[in-house]
């Protein structure tokens, strides 16, 4: 302890021995003369920042030293680069405007920045600006608006996330190109990831398993949050109200929403923490069960420090828990769900060294009709602990990504006949990104994967862009993927009491494996218009589906092939710097190994985006509209103890959200939004709630000219 104490008063000499040099500035439109509010400086040399406020007007704290070069950025307004040698008690900077453009670094097609332009992966982005206008409280809101995006919650936690068609166990989902997955199953909680906090989210499409592994067939999901670390406390507020009464049962309120944002730097280090909660649909009737209460929380904790000669450690904690509370014919339910991951990043000019533990826990509690109390069903868990190291270096104008990566998974459950299990799994991997010419880049990789209880598997990927006089872009990829068993399917027996029926596990199964191909053409003008039309298709072995082993009792089995085929056509237009709007049409075509269409698949959808601003950057209008045309459905037959295809379709619906962004002062945004215009449900396959209006509030409690 006194050595400590001596430690932090050498610091603080050490600190104070030379004070720090205070930069004053304004920033200004170079045409219009006015300021621009909410710029953003940011000094890289020492990984510092602040924004202008209404008049211009900004002070950047804590440089040690001249002389520096600061970077101003604005949306709409080229980001220029200045040089400061001397302090003057204020210095003026202008900024040009810049009319919108599509193109944008990527990161997650190569583990690299990349122009999305000039990546030979098929990439979409959602970027900030996108975020703000939907009023989307969480990432599970934002993907549901996008046409070929379907998402459906699930009672017992998670999201289930369909893209090309295929369904979530085989998209890997990153937050800042980290997995926050384990192995227990793929279903991420994306309704607990809170957009206050994100920058912009990339959707690299088709096979990626060369770069990442299982999990990862038809695509990769990387959420991105902001980097650039300013002082500030923003908060959100929500509170929505449905209008839609389910199974003659009534909505007491609606969903309540908080959201809590904290950055603060300190000279090499950057610290933030992200806390939302959510309080959600009491009395919500699903079937013959009625969810009574659901409670969500989110905490991510994390902190960046510099060290010398470019290196930093990077520290995030993530802690996700859900609490439910559920009524059958049968029982009484209680079950809570929590996952936390651990991730430490360190960086030096050459390697990459991450390290990765997680832990999820699943308690399920039961109270029958006929018991005075309640019985815990259900205790497992999953500890797992990664290692990754990974080298990139320049080779003329190549790019060589390469690493390694060490695993172990163990679980525990009282649902395990055999007991605790563990899975072990050594990974090695390569990708080559080359840009050949001004016209032609390819990406080349290849991955070996080594589990104790499979045998090694390996996932080639290469893809290949031409560019035509800028104007049109050709790109083919192809890849093959695998993924393996999750730990519900081969381990766990899962009772189903209220629905009458039981899921066992099965320790035979296989790793699916796929063999896919994206070809896609884009006719492109990077400041007016974006329009692609590709199509996809995967054919897959040993596809993992369950199968009826006696009335009531299922498992899972490797079936012998399947066919995921789509086309996806995507338009997205400038008008002007106020007006913009995206449109995209999506076919599907899923068929099992004897030509039959696989149950749930939708065989067109379509949507549309529509965004104004002001000229004043004051007011802002969303519109988004989905149509989900006819398709079946997959139901339990309790008659028959198995799984059949609905004999009625599900009609064609519409899902209609409108949002409006009203900015009050400097440091208040007001949101007003209906989501669900149609007032569409279904009370047995989702969505569940009707028509919903709510009203939102965000506020920039502080930031650094406040200060």
């Amino acid at each position: 302890m006194r050595l400590l104490f001596i430690i932090l008063i050498l610091i603080g000499v050490a600190s104070g021995a030379k004070k720090d040099i205070d930069i004053n500035g304004y920033v200004y439109d170079s045409i219009s003369g006015k300021p621009i509010f909410n710029a953003n400086i940011y000094l890289a040399s020492h990984d510092i920042g602040s924004t202008s406020g209404k008049d211009g007007k900004f002070v950047l704290q804590g440089v040690a030293e001249l002389p520096v070069q600061i970077e101003i950025s604005h949306i709409g307004f080229k980001t220029v680069v200045y040089n400061i040698k001397k302090l003057n008690s204020y210095n003026i900077y202008y900024l040009d405007k810049e009319a919108v453009e599509f193109d944008e670094l990527v990161v997650t097609a190569s583990q690299s920045n990349q122009y999305r332009s000039k990546s030979p992966i098929l990439t979409e982005i959602i970027n900030r600006s996108d975020i703000e206008s939907s009023s989307s409280k969480n990432v599970a809101e934002l993907l549901r608006l996008k046409s070929g995006v379907f998402i459906q919650e699930s009672i017992g936690g998670g999201s289930n996330l369909k893209i090309l068609g295929m369904d979530s166990k085989y998209v890997l989902i990153l937050v800042n190109s980290q997995p926050i997955n384990g192995k227990f199953n793929n279903r991420v909680a994306l309704d607990q990831i809170a957009t206050e906090n994100i920058e912009k989210i990339e959707i690299a499409k088709g096979p990626s398993s060369s770069l990442y592994g299982s999990e990862a067939m038809a695509g990769v999901v990387n959420i991105i949050t902001k980097t650039k670390e300013i002082k500030s406390i923003s908060a959100t507020g929500r509170m929505d109200i449905s209008s839609k009464a389910l199974s003659n049962n009534n909505f007491h309120g609606g969903d309540n929403y908080l959201a809590l944002d904290i950055r603060q730097p300190i000279r090499n280090a950057d610290m933030r923490m992200n806390i939302n909660t959510a309080s959600i649909n009491k009395n919500q009737s699903i079937v013959s069960n009625i969810q009574n209460q659901t409670e969500k929380s989110a905490i991510d904790i994390g902190g960046r420090y510099s060290l010398i000669n470019n290196t930093t450690l990077d520290i995030g904690y993530y802690n996700f828990l859900q609490r439910n509370e559920q009524d059958s014919k049968l029982n009484q339910t209680i079950s809570q769900i929590g996952r936390q991951n651990l991730i430490a990043i360190y960086k030096d000019p050459n390697f990459t060294h991450t390290l990765r533990a997680g832990n999820y826990i699943r308690k399920y509690s039961q109270k029958r009709p006929w018991d005075s109390f309640i019985t815990d069903k259900d205790k497992t868990s999953e500890e797992l602990v990664e290692y990754e190291l990974k080298n990139r270096h320049q080779v003329s104008s190549m790019f060589i990504n390469s690493g390694l990566e060490v695993s172990r998974a163990m679980y525990k459950s009282n649902r395990i006949k055999s007991g605790n299990q563990k899975i072990d799994i050594f990974s090695l991997f390569t990708q080559l990104d080359n840009e050949h010419s001004s016209s032609i880049s390819t990406t080349a990789g290849l991955r070996m994967d080594n589990f104790s209880n499979y045998k090694a598997v390996f996932s080639p990927r290469f893809a290949i862009m031409y560019d035509f006089n800028n104007t049109f872009k050709f790109r083919y990829s192809w890849g093959l993927g695998f993924r393996a068993p999750s730990f519900i399917e081969k381990y766990i027996d899962w009772d189903h009491e209220q629905y009458g029926y039981t899921v066992l596990g099965n320790v035979n199964l296989k790793p699916e494996s796929s063999n896919g191909a994206i070809l896609s053409l884009q006719y492109y003008d990077s400041k007016t218009y974006d329009i692609n039309v590709s199509y996809y298709i995967t054919y897959f072995e040993n596809l993992i589906e369950s199968f009826t082993i006696s009335p009531g009792k299922l498992s899972y089995e490797n079936v012998e092939s399947a066919i995921f085929e789509g086309i996806e056509i995507f338009s997205r237009m400038i008008f002007s710097e106020k007006f913009s709007t995206n449109v995209s049409l999506n076919w599907l075509n899923n068929r099992d190994s004897m030509d039959n269409i696989i149950p749930n698949t939708i065989p067109f959808s379509f949507s549309s985006q529509t965004k104004y601003l002001s000229s004043s950057g004051i007011f802002s209008f969303f519109a988004n509209i989905k149509i989900i045309t006819p398709y079946t459905p997959q139901i339990y037959d309790s008659d028959q103890g198995i799984f059949i295809k609905d004999k009625n379709e599900i009609d064609l619906y519409a899902l209609i959200n409108l949002a409006t962004n009203i900015k009050w002062g400097e440091n208040i945004n007001y949101s007003i939004g209906v989501d669900n215009l149609t007032d569409y449900t279904n009370i047995k396959y989702g969505p569940y709630i009707g028509r919903k209006i709510y009203f939102q509030i965000s506020s920039i409690i502080n930031n650094r000219n406040s200060l």
